[in-house]
């Protein structure tokens, strides 16, 4: 009995182990690659079964890992080929690339050109004057009347001045009883009659010190005010400027008194030209643009605050090797150009890229100048190079 019970604890012990090896290996074991099926033409079509691509309507064809990773073959074309795909080479050269972008912005008046109208003597406002705010306002016209005590003990101080001794004493006195009512907002004229009629006005009439477009109107009739309580704001009629939000891939074509272009659907008539005055030093957070300010040189007058406009920031770069932006394909993480090696062989080059503009594309690295590379057709070229390296691998 006793032997029976041994016999049987040694035979699961066996078993035990048997099955703790089988699910250790089974949990080390790689996993089985998966299955992919890819389009020879459109890369972005993946599928784990056999079918058609939903673009083209081909056949998808199995991809391995190896032959994913497997560098692009090269193509033989004949001259009949070259036609039907329509590929035409051009030499890659050195040129001057001229980099425009288009960015959006919007009229602004110069807050620069602003002219600020402040109470200068502490009182009443006992009437307002001009239209509502958009008005134009001529320099001189009367803003408002205002009944100041103060004002009146100024003028009653230059009376008494006018009366003392004509002596070095009393003649500062009386220059400083005028420097008084000059800086309380009294004309020069208005000081003069002043002295002649000896008659004191509590009411004075502030006026506007320039011609422009009334922005602001702060004032009302009965409002007491201290001396610099702002009131009203002016701007002159060609104070305006662009301010326009440039991308943070875009900021390396500005440079402070560049040379824009300004379009306006609301303002036709040609392109405005204008110069940068400013950039921000920091990024929006929420559109990730630069503010940059822009000064009008020529047909400003047309443009009124509020108008959406569209700037052509223009660069030209130093000259760079370049090639038409169609000789470059993009595969995924990077790019390829064609090289024409003759005998219609073309041949893949791994180039890298740099700035765009006029068509061009910058080659920082991967070509030579005068490597002759197609600048049409080269998708073509690609999805047959493709199409080959993906029936090769199913035969």
């Amino acid at each position: 009995m006793n032997r029976r019970i041994v016999a049987i604890v040694v035979a699961l012990s066996i078993v035990c182990g048997v099955a703790a090896l089988v699910a250790a290996a089974s949990r080390h074991a790689r996993p089985a690659a998966a299955t992919r099926y890819v389009c020879p033409m459109h890369a972005s079509v993946v599928s784990d079964r056999p079918g058609t691509c939903p673009l083209c309507n081909m056949a998808l064809v199995l991809e391995t890992p190896s032959e994913a990773a497997a560098p692009t073959a090269s193509v033989m074309l004949g001259d009949a080929q070259r036609t039907r795909a329509n590929v035409a080479t051009v030499p890659a050269a050195v040129r001057d690339l001229v980099s425009e972008a288009v960015v959006p912005g919007q009229v602004v008046w110069d807050e620069r050109r602003l002219t600020r109208v402040a109470a200068r003597v502490a009182g009443r406002i006992e009437r307002v004057y001009g239209g509502p705010t958009g008005t134009r306002i001529e320099a001189g016209q009367p803003l408002f009347d205002v009944d100041s005590p103060d004002l009146v003990v100024a003028q009653k101080e230059f009376l008494l001045a006018l009366d003392g001794a004509h002596d070095t004493m009393m003649d500062g006195l009386r220059e400083a009883a005028r420097q008084r009512l000059r800086r309380f907002g009294l004309a020069e004229e208005r000081i003069d009659e002043l002295a002649r009629t000896r008659r004191i006005d509590a009411l004075t009439a502030v006026r506007a010190p320039s011609s422009g477009v009334l922005l602001d109107r702060l004032a009302t009739a009965g409002q007491y005010v201290n001396e610099g309580t702002p009131l009203f704001s002016l701007a002159p009629d060609d104070s305006v400027q662009v301010e326009a939000g440039v991308f943070e891939t875009d900021l390396w074509r500005v440079t402070l008194g560049a040379l824009v272009s300004i379009a306006a659907e609301a303002a036709p008539g040609g392109a405005i030209s204008g110069r940068v005055a400013s950039i921000d030093r920091t990024v929006n957070l929420d559109t990730r643009t630069v503010r940059v300010r822009i000064e009008l040189e020529r047909g400003g007058r047309a443009l009124r605050p509020g108008m959406f406009v569209k700037v052509t920031l223009a660069q030209r770069a130093a000259r760079v090797l370049a090639v038409p932006e169609d000789a470059v394909v993009a595969t995924g993480d990077s790019a390829v150009a064609w090289i024409d090696a003759g005998s219609g062989e073309f041949q893949p080059r791994h180039v890298r890229t740099g700035r765009r503009g006029g068509g061009y594309v910058e080659i920082i690295s991967g070509l030579s100048a005068g490597d002759s590379v197609a600048a049409s057709g080269g998708f073509l070229i690609e999805s047959e190079s493709q199409l080959r390296a993906a029936h090769g691998s199913v035969h």
